[in-house]
């Protein structure tokens, strides 16, 4: 049995980087990106359980025309709120269902994160008509749709779906809040029981977040209120060395 991560309109990342954290023990984290700049992106990552489908996930198996590619809330819908129309690019989108079948397995344990500009509603319908949807642990949703006119009745519609089937999998990502990206992907895996509490787990995961907060306090970016959280959390030594790179970095930014 493996843990994967399906990560649907992966962006640049930005989940990716949230779920590569150790605790989460992930064997595979599967990036769907129609988009070609943002495949560049995504290729870069340094991280061999990081496999980039050159993609999208959608209800049928086609070619479509994407607006605004490579931007945040690119998307297949024309009339999405805020899209330039005129920016496009062709690109492919594969059967959610299809997908599953040929490559997850039975028993593998699925963690799903939807943030695909309109999509999600395709995708998930796809995968409860066709059945693929029992192979998934639990499923991030982004309603993307209510920023879509001809799309938006889609949202109530979809939740009373997921009710009538009993699903208890499909989660809404208004249901979770931190105040970043980081910390809404790593409520809903705490909350989906995604979290590995082995001793190895926990110490590599324990130095995953410090090489993090080096690398963020180097930047400059490390937040004043999480270097005072890493004071209990860490060395005295160390959490001298992170306060003294970020207040360097303060610094050069002044």
């Amino acid at each position: 049995m493996s843990r994967l991560f399906l990560d649907v309109g992966a962006h640049t990342g930005q989940t990716v980087d949230a779920v590569r954290d150790p605790i989460f023990a992930f064997d595979r984290i599967v990036c769907f990106e129609p988009a070609r700049r943002s495949q560049e992106v995504l290729a870069r990552i340094a991280d061999g359980r990081v496999q980039v489908e050159p993609f999208g996930l959608w209800k049928e198996t086609c070619e479509r025309e994407i607006f605004e590619p490579g931007r945040k809330g690119a998307s297949i819908f024309s009339d999405k709120n805020r899209i330039d129309a005129a920016a496009k690019e062709v690109c492919r989108l594969v059967r959610a269902s299809d997908w599953f079948r040929d490559n997850v397995r039975e028993g593998d344990a699925v963690f799903l994160k939807l943030n695909c500009e309109g999509c999600e509603c395709d995708v998930v319908e796809d995968l409860l008509d066709s059945g693929e949807f029992r192979k998934v642990a639990s499923a991030l949703i982004f309603l993307d749709v209510e920023k879509i006119p001809s799309q938006v009745h889609r949202a109530a519609e979809l939740r009373e779906r997921l009710r009538q089937e009993g699903s208890h999998r499909g989660r809404f990502a208004t249901e979770f809040s931190g105040g970043s990206h980081r910390r809404r992907i790593h409520a809903w895996l705490d909350d989906a029981g995604a979290r590995a509490g082995s001793p190895s787990a926990r110490v590599r995961q324990w130095g995953y977040e410090t090489r993090r907060c080096m690398i963020s306090a180097a930047n400059g970016t490390l937040d004043a209120g999480l270097l005072a959280l890493l004071r209990k959390a860490v060395p005295g030594g160390l959490y001298s060395r992170l306060q003294s790179a970020w207040r360097r970095a303060q610094g050069r930014r002044a």
